[in-house]
């Protein structure tokens, strides 16, 4: 009994599903993205559309402006204007580039008329020819005015670079000038030599003074101070050494041989 329950049961349960059918863990991501990439997409085409849209129906309150303003006017109830061959508002001015042939063909396209095709083709390629003509020329004129501000920019800042030049080339100039005659002065500079006053040497040989005359300084000096004095005092200290180590004038025997002479009469 208890078998037969357990396989009725078993018969009558829902089967649970198995694992590989339910989503993976980077799918739900994967999905958010491409929605929104989904959204954004309809949103941008949207704009479009209602931008195109926006532009026709500009066109096409031109087109009936020009119907008013025409002498068809008062045939306005046999003229229709086809909606869905107006362009928009920058397709429809560029029928004035056109030559007259190909804007009067692209022109009467939008309008149903019995009698008037052509004219009305015609007459609207007119008046968007010369609104084109009036825009070209506004382009020129500004462009014109624009090369105009930059050939007096430019000349302006030529100006200022010839009058900054000058004195560029003044100021290094006379720098230089200034350079060169310092220059021209540190190298011209006179020597100044200061007249050296005779020198007195006391010697033992002669009992006085001995003065030495200003020619042995002068054969000796250079044209630099420092060294005329140095070669003086080095002639001086050699004359002086000379005459200290020569014999006594004032006695024809020499000391040393004095000396022996009077050791021998003593003995």
């Amino acid at each position: 009994m208890m078998v037969m329950q357990t396989t009725k049961l078993a018969n009558t349960a829902i089967p649970i599903p198995m694992r590989h059918h339910s989503t993976p863990f980077f799918e739900f991501p994967h999905k958010k993205r491409k929605q929104r990439r989904m959204l954004e997409e309809e949103q941008r085409q949207k704009a479009l559309f209602e931008a195109e849209e926006e532009s026709r129906s500009r066109a096409w309150d031109y087109i009936v402006d020009f119907l008013q303003a025409s002498e068809w006017s008062d045939q306005m109830d046999q003229i229709t204007v086809v909606y869905d061959a107006v362009p928009t508002m920058e397709e429809l001015k560029s029928f004035g580039a056109l030559d007259e042939k190909e804007g009067t063909r692209a022109s009467r396209k939008l309008f149903k008329a019995p009698v008037v095709w052509d004219e009305l083709g015609h007459g609207l390629w007119k008046v968007l020819s010369a609104m084109e003509q009036k825009r070209q020329q506004q382009l020129q004129q500004q462009q014109q005015q624009e090369q105009q501000q930059q050939q007096q920019q430019q000349s302006q800042l030529h100006q200022a670079q010839l009058q900054k030049s000058p004195q560029k080339h003044h100021h290094h100039h006379h720098h230089h000038h200034r350079h060169h005659s310092h220059s021209h002065t540190h190298h011209q500079a006179p020597i100044i030599e200061e007249p050296t006053k005779p020198v007195c040497w006391r010697s033992s040989s002669f009992g006085g003074y001995v003065e030495f005359p200003h020619s042995i300084c002068n054969t000796r000096r250079s044209s630099s101070r420092r060294t005329s004095e140095d070669s003086c005092a080095t002639a001086i200290s050699q004359d002086c050494m000379s005459l200290s180590s020569s014999p006594s004038r004032h006695s024809g025997i020499p000391r040393i041989f004095s000396r022996i002479t009077s050791r021998r009469s003593n003995s």
